[in-house]
């Protein structure tokens, strides 16, 4: 395809000066692009190994504005790019070009979009709309990823450094660690086999253990809850599935998060 052959053959020649093309320019347009027609890269393989991860990062955003506007999404490339993506070090093969801001210099952003489109794929309205087999798929990718204590290291790495009046709901929108603990709550919304729901709530139960210093569990699992003062229990959460698989309810967390 031209496009991804432009893209992948595509480098920066600017001087510094002045309005020039660059990859956050380009990965800008391809976000666009994929958000109203989310089949164009369809039968492209091996895109985190091609692309540099600006236009990784912007496939996997432009898919993710495709969800929310209900189009139908290549299920299979997506998924499969989200996991090259979550299973990639967090270093970039591909040097940086352009002035600040033109490249991403490694993977930590398409690693966090790639969560949060996970997160949104799991959403019931927007489960239901993936073949099972890719749904169980999608349920594998979350579990390793919150099971994989990387983010959670990220997450506190920074507590010394911000002001003690953080907005909880703010940190949740922003780090990979909150954004994973939504898309757990989705996924035990969601349903599924005994043992899926059994992984789900086990992973659940494993992160609200943790001594989170900023709060910002408490605005992600009081959403599902009604209550944004309280961290639900994992017996909440246990008899939460059970209801939801009964009557087929949505978890109440916002796709727009």
């Amino acid at each position: 395809m031209e496009l991804v052959a432009h893209l992948e053959g595509w480098h920066y020649e600017g001087d510094g000066w002045g309005p020039n093309p660059s990859h956050e320019g380009q990965a800008r347009v391809l976000e666009a692009l994929l958000t109203s027609k989310p089949l164009a890269l369809e039968g492209q393989q091996d895109l985190s190994q091609r692309l540099r991860p600006t236009y990784v990062r912007a496939a996997l955003s432009g898919w993710d504005g495709a969800l929310k506007a209900d189009l139908e999404l290549p299920w299979g490339q997506v998924l499969s790019l989200a996991a090259d993506v979550l299973e990639h070090s967090d270093e970039s093969p591909f040097p940086v070009e352009g002035r600040s801001f033109d490249d991403d210099p490694d993977y930590t952003e398409a690693k966090k979009v790639a969560i949060r489109l996970l997160t949104h794929l799991a959403a019931k309205a927007s489960a239901e709309r993936i073949p099972d087999a890719q749904r169980n798929r999608l349920a594998d990718l979350l579990l390793a990823a919150a099971s994989d204590a990387a983010a959670w290291r990220d997450y506190i790495a920074t507590v010394g450094d911000e002001d003690s009046g953080s907005d909880p709901l703010m940190v949740s929108l922003n780090w990979k660690w909150p954004i994973l603990l939504r898309g757990l709550v989705n996924l035990v919304g969601l349903g599924g086999s005994p043992e899926r729901q059994d992984r789900a709530l086990e992973t659940l139960g494993r992160n609200l253990a943790l001594d989170y210093p900023r709060g910002a569990s408490r605005a992600v699992l009081g959403e599902g809850s009604g209550n944004s003062s309280t961290t639900p229990t994992t017996g909440y959460w246990r008899t939460f599935a059970r209801t939801s698989a009964r009557e087929g309810q949505s978890t109440g967390i916002s796709r727009s998060l």
